[in-house]
């Protein structure tokens, strides 16, 4: 939206993530598909507009998940994330 000058839809977008989108909830997904699409397209968002809010979505709600996927002692990755890490 941004690239292609919808400023109106991503205002509409930017309220929705701000208002709306939480990532406490009960169900598996996978790791490698959270990452690239929704971790990579707040962190696109972020570097493209400079809005701060997509840069704490990512940080404080998904991007804690994706890391807590790493499986002590020897860091291996798991292929699955759900709410309780």
């Amino acid at each position: 939206m941004w690239i292609l000058n919808l400023k109106k839809e991503f205002k509409e977008a930017r309220t929705w993530v701000s208002k709306k989108l939480v990532f406490q909830k009960d169900v598996d997904v996978n790791l490698f598909e959270s990452t690239i699409r929704i971790l990579g397209g707040l962190l696109s968002a972020y570097h493209l507009s400079g809005d701060h809010l997509f840069l704490e979505k990512a940080e404080s709600a998904l991007g804690a998940q994706c890391a807590s996927s790493l499986v002590p002692p020897n860091w291996c990755v798991s292929t699955e994330l759900d709410e309780n890490g």
